[in-house]
């Protein structure tokens, strides 16, 4: 399995003007690949594994110890229909989430069920291009229904430009801007863990800036900034990235992150 792709840089030597087209020494498009590990600079970890193209596991690592990790359970239709949170030994950490698909395929609605009898649902709406619109949790305690939060998204030549997410005493609103130039390659290979990670797993391009408010009942509004550079390989896939983020003006902190793939 290929982790990483050097190429030898490769120079026109005999006719200039004419030889060193476009396209004559690019490196062969990549069939396939998949993203295994993710390192951050503090010693935490992700790392991904697969059965085939299906991802089966997402574990989570603090300076290569094992933590906790999501289990993934495919129903014969081929969609996930169970997420199973475990602890590293790999006794249950939380109980199971169980998803429901519509006709299309969209992840509409998951339900987890807590060891005090109390269900919590989540639900999503499309539109016509199959881009989240609005999703919602809510729990049933001994048959009253409470709102947890309502998260509504807006799209623009497929990226998820805005996000709002609304809690009874929280509202947030997240504006994401995009490199247009980059076409976002890990999109295809990410996968969803919850419903709040589906809409920004898919962007047609690459993160430029993040700006989150965060306005709390009886608390001064938070405003963060995040800025994204990045590294590529020759194929165009990120192998690092620097996220500088300042809250409210202050001085910026910065922290880096690896990506490693298997490519066919």
């Amino acid at each position: 399995m290929k982790h990483f792709y050097n190429i030898l840089l490769l120079f026109c030597v005999l006719f200039l003007a004419t030889s060193c087209e476009k396209g004559l020494f690019d490196p062969e498009p990549r069939s396939s690949c998949l993203e295994i590990r993710q390192v951050e600079e503090n010693g935490s970890a992700i790392e991904k594994t697969y059965d085939g193209n299906r991802i089966t596991r997402y574990q989570f690592y603090s300076d290569q110890t094992p933590l906790n990790y999501y289990e993934f359970v495919y129903g014969e239709d081929g969609h996930i229909n169970e997420i199973k949170y475990l602890d590293a030994t790999g006794n249950p950490n939380a109980p199971s989430e169980f998803i429901t698909y519509d006709d299309a395929g969209n992840w509409v609605k998951s339900t987890v069920t807590h060891s005090n009898g109390d269900v919590t649902t989540y639900a999503a709406t499309y539109d016509s291009e199959g881009q989240v619109q609005e999703i919602t949790s809510s729990t049933n305690k001994a048959g009253t229904v409470v709102e947890n939060y309502k998260a509504t998204y807006t799209w623009e030549n497929g990226n998820n430009i805005r996000r709002t997410y609304a809690t009874p005493t929280q509202q947030t609103e997240v504006q994401y801007e995009f490199d247009l130039d980059r076409e976002n390659k890990r999109r295809r290979q990410q996968r969803k863990i919850s419903f709040l990670s589906l809409a920004v797993a898919h962007n047609k391009n690459m993160f430029r800036r993040i700006t989150t408010t965060s306005a709390t009942t009886g608390a001064a509004t938070t405003v963060a900034v995040s800025n994204y550079t990045y590294e590529y390989d020759e194929y165009g896939y990120p192998t690092s990235a620097i996220r500088s983020t300042a809250v409210n003006a202050e001085a910026p902190v910065s922290y880096s992150v690896s990506y490693q793939y298997d490519c066919d």
